[in-house]
């Protein structure tokens, strides 16, 4: 049931991501790829070589962003950006059956295929 509902409301929020999502944001987009970024970095880097000028560059390093996030965040964020409460509240409600469901499954079974 989960499945379902969480995928008629991805249909949803499809339809509306592109007001939503600047149009800078290069990943994890339809038609947009993380290697954008990197192309325009190296744009920019030899622009700055070619016209002798200097710039401060600085990498941020994302790798488990997504395991730190604030839902409280992510909760107002919606309500700041549009979204009715109900949706958020279908949001909310969402995120909190899928972690008792991961909280339930402390341990995975393992088949014996002999």
């Amino acid at each position: 049931m989960y499945k379902i509902v969480a995928k008629i409301m991805s249909l949803r929020l499809k339809k509306v991501l592109h007001k939503v999502i600047d149009v800078r944001q290069s990943a994890f987009l339809v038609g947009r790829s993380l290697m954008d970024s990197v192309l325009v970095a190296n744009e920019v880097l030899e622009e700055v070589k070619r016209k002798n000028r200097s710039c401060i560059f600085f990498k941020v390093d994302y790798e488990k962003v997504y395991d730190s996030v604030s839902w409280k965040f992510i909760y107002y964020m919606l309500q700041k950006l549009g979204f009715c409460e109900r949706w958020v509240g279908w949001i909310r409600a969402s995120l909190q059956s899928l972690s008792q469901i991961f909280r339930s499954k402390t341990t995975i079974p393992i088949i014996n295929q002999e």
